[in-house]
Formats: structure tokens, sequence, C-alpha cells
């Protein structure tokens, strides 16, 4: 997936680990629960342009934003529809009803 990805225990991950935590999808998880999400999450690392899901690929991962933002974008339109920042979600929607990615997501 993206170039620099990190493990779960790096530095980041006490900060990354609060962000899982507030994130509405994962709220109402125990502790064990959660504990078990973390140990296998990923920190990617991202540039600006780089792109993280396509849109109508398959979504077999979700993703939370940990720091910066991403511009939502979708075959036909001609700029990016929203725009997604810390603490939100990606790729819920496909990767919990089993269908494709709704959109491209790019890095800002």
């Amino acid at each position: 997936m993206a170039q620099g990805a990190a493990k779960a225990d790096d530095p980041v991950a006490p900060n990354a680990a609060t962000v899982l935590r507030s994130t509405a999808i994962f709220r109402e998880l125990s502790n064990d629960q959660l504990a078990e999400v973390w140990s296998r999450a990923k920190v990617h690392n991202l540039r600006r342009g780089d792109v993280l899901v396509r849109q109508n690929a398959p979504a077999d991962c979700v993703y939370v934003v940990v720091s910066g933002r991403f511009e939502v974008w979708i075959e036909g339109k001609n700029s990016h529809v929203t725009e997604i920042g810390v603490g939100e979600p990606i790729g819920e929607i496909g990767f919990f009803s089993g269908a494709p990615r709704t959109a491209t997501i790019i890095a800002a």
C-alpha cells in the first residue's frame, strides 16, 4: 500500500490509538476489543497526491485518519466532493457491506 508503512508500536501509536478510540465505528468496543483491533493496525505515511484507495477496488480494510486530510473523488466529477480529516474513518462503507470502494481517496 503506502510507502513508509509503520507498525502500531511506533512512536505515533499512542496518538493514533487515542484517535481510534474517538472514531465512531470503534467507540463502543471494549478495551480488549480495541486492543485486538490496534494489534492489527498499520500506520501509513502518505504524501500529498498519494492515492489511498481507488473507486471500485475491493474494500478489504478500514482506515482512520490520524493526521492530515484526504480528498474524496468520484468518477465523473470535476472536483473533489468532500474532505476527510483527523478521527474520521475511510472505507468503512465497503468494508462492512462487502461492496467495492465508492470513491477514490487522495492525500491532500
